[in-house]
This record gives C-alpha cells, structure tokens and sequence, in this order.
C-alpha cells in the first residue's frame, strides 16, 4: 500500500500511539522518540500493507524500540495493536480489526509522526488469526487447505525458550521442533515452513512449560493439498 524510505531518521523508538475520530474517519497516530528520548524530528522508513486475506493491517517501520508492547482500541474499525519485534530486525505494528478499512496514510515532521486515517471498506477477510493472552498465530487459520510449504508464522509474548511448533497426523509426529523467536524485551515474531504429506493434519503451536503444566498453545486443524 505504501512503503517510505528514510534512512536518516533520529526516530529510535516508538513513543505513543494514540487514535481519535475527526468527522467519517478514524486516525492513529504513531509517535517517535530519539536516542535522547525526546520526540524524534524525521519519521523512520516506513511500510503500510493489508496481511492478505485477513483483517490486519501492518505497519513496518526501521525503529528498533517501544515504549508499548499491545494495546486495546476498540473502537468501530480497530480491536486492539501489538507493537512486535521481528526476525528481519525491524519493528512492526499490527492492528487487528474488527472491520473492513480503507486507509490513507500522511506523514509529519518535527515531531515526527505518521498518522493513519481509516474509513470502512468493503471486502471482508476471508480468514482470522488464532489469538491468546501470548500467542497470535497468523498463519496456518483454522482449517487451512493448502499445498506445501505450510507457513507456520506470528508472534509470542514472554516465551523465553522458543516456540514450539508440532504437526501430527493421528499417531504420527510429522514435524516438531522449537523455533527461535526474534530478539526484543515483548511481542517477538516466530516464522518456519512446514513440508507435510497430503492429507489432514493438527499444527499445535506454543510452549513445553516445566513442570506439570505441560504443552500450553493452540492446535490448528489444517488440510494438506
């Protein structure tokens, strides 16, 4: 949708991201700070994408801190955002909505900010992502049928050890392994591909807690093609 290059930002972490309603619309604000913490003058290289299929929007930008973890929004078009860390080194900020949203994004300087204006739109998602308390996983939804590589991508929150990602098919383990999760102090990203034989499977994805707890995640039913 847009993608803004600007290599010479002093916008090092992002600061607040607040939202309001001025006439048909709603705007979001992202702000920036610098090294210093004051607010940042020059806005970070920034890229604005609809995830395909699903009700988020994705905010990529080079800032590599922020003071926020997830907030809830709730408002019309927006449920909530999780401000992420990701594999790439980058943060991205994603907003879960609770409806169709065209949008157009501006950006300002001194300080530096990038503002989002949403109006309803028209095509609904045709698939959701599985959210927890820690968990969102973006992909594979919830009865996927799909050929291989299954991605197995998202986010988690305070797994310290990794991601555990597993395939089953009745008895069988087909796949199981813990992924390495992107560096950062909340929300980091997780991503592997999965080569399945044909036929249904179970992807579970989560954490082994010590302990009696156990296995702790999600189980996704999914139907290789």
């Amino acid at each position: 949708m847009a993608d803004i290059e600007n290599s010479g930002s002093d916008a090092r972490s992002i600061g607040l991201i607040s939202w309001d309603q001025p006439g048909d619309c709603e705007r979001l604000t992202i702000a920036f700070q610098s090294s210093e913490g004051a607010p940042a003058t020059t806005t970070p290289s920034v890229r604005v994408e609809h995830l395909d299929g699903l009700p988020i929007l994705r905010v990529t930008v080079s800032s590599t801190e922020s003071m926020i973890s997830d907030q809830l929004v709730e408002s019309d078009l927006v449920d909530r955002l999780f401000v992420v860390s990701s594999l790439q080194g980058d943060t991205f900020i994603d907003f879960h909505l609770r409806n169709p949203v065209l949008v157009r994004m501006t950006t300002a300087h001194a300080p530096a900010r990038i503002e989002l204006e949403l109006w309803p739109g028209i095509v609904d998602p045709t698939a959701r992502p599985t959210v927890t308390g820690s968990l969102v996983v973006i992909s594979p939804q919830d009865g996927t049928r799909r050929g291989v590589p299954i991605p197995v991508t998202g986010y988690a929150l305070g797994f310290t050890s990794g991601v555990l990602v597993m395939a089953t098919a009745g008895t069988s383990v087909l796949y199981e392994q813990v992924q390495q999760t992107a560096d950062g102090p909340g929300w980091v990203e997780f991503r592997v591909s999965l080569s399945l034989p044909r036929g249904p499977a179970l992807v579970f994805v989560g954490e082994d807690q010590p302990g009696p707890a156990g296995l702790a995640g999600v189980v996704i039913p999914i139907t290789v093609e």
